[in-house]
């Protein structure tokens, strides 16, 4: 019985701490998810829906930033992001009003994000995304 109740404690501790670690980014790449997006926006969301983990670590650079508030007057912030060094953006992030100030038009960037889906910028559809941590 003390082997159970102490086996028993092992593992809730165990439990406990992989539950608070954070889950690791996917291995997708901008890439693979640009060829995914070339194909729609609506085959794109289903895409997205299916990946166990939609979290990922990309990088690129900022075209453009952007401030705003949301229907409830609580401000938010944005980037656009060229990820494949061809002109225009190929994602946008959502991001941090505080992480606004870390990141510059013309900068490199590297971020982890959530996978949301694709938006449509200025006619073109880019990957949307929120951001969990700016590097």
């Amino acid at each position: 019985m003390r082997k159970t109740i102490m086996l028993s404690a092992a593992l809730a501790v165990f439990l406990g701490l992989a539950a608070c670690g954070e889950k690791e980014p996917s291995k997708l790449t901008y890439g693979e998810a640009a060829l995914e997006l070339a194909k729609g926006a609506d085959s794109f969301k289903t895409y997205i829906g299916g990946l166990d983990n939609k979290l990922v670590k990309w990088a690129g650079t900022v075209v453009e930033t952007r401030k705003w508030h949301e229907d409830d007057f609580v401000p938010a912030a944005g980037m656009l992001v060229d990820a494949d060094g061809k002109p225009g953006p190929d994602l946008f992030v959502t991001i941090s009003v505080d992480d606004l100030e870390k990141v510059k038009t013309g900068a490199k960037v590297d971020f982890t994000a959530k996978l949301l889906g694709a938006a449509d910028e200025k006619g073109v559809s880019v990957i949307k995304l929120e951001a969990d941590t700016i590097h």
